[in-house]
């Protein structure tokens, strides 16, 4: 059993236990323009961010709030296979 394999599936699992619902106000309040810590972040690093001014940032946050929703489902099914294969 690897170290700490218990806190890496529940940080991993996470997002697929959330609602969706739940998941999108999250992210609004991460990156919003004016709030959002992640936000404020990106304008320290140099980035002009604002996503509701911007198409392709816009974009990239949808693509990227449903990578991390989607991650975890799969995450689910590849760590079922793995448990289902027995060592000889």
């Amino acid at each position: 059993m690897v170290k700490g394999a218990a806190f890496y599936k529940t940080v991993l699992l996470m997002p697929y236990a959330i609602a969706p619902a739940i998941a999108g106000v999250l992210w609004m309040f991460l990156f919003n323009p004016t709030i959002g810590v992640i936000a404020a972040a990106l304008r320290a690093g140099g980035i002009d961010w604002n996503y509701l001014l911007d198409g392709s940032q816009a974009m990239g946050l949808v693509i990227l709030a449903a990578a991390w929703k989607q991650i975890s489902y799969n995450f689910l099914f590849f760590l079922a296979g793995l448990q289902a294969i027995r060592c000889p």
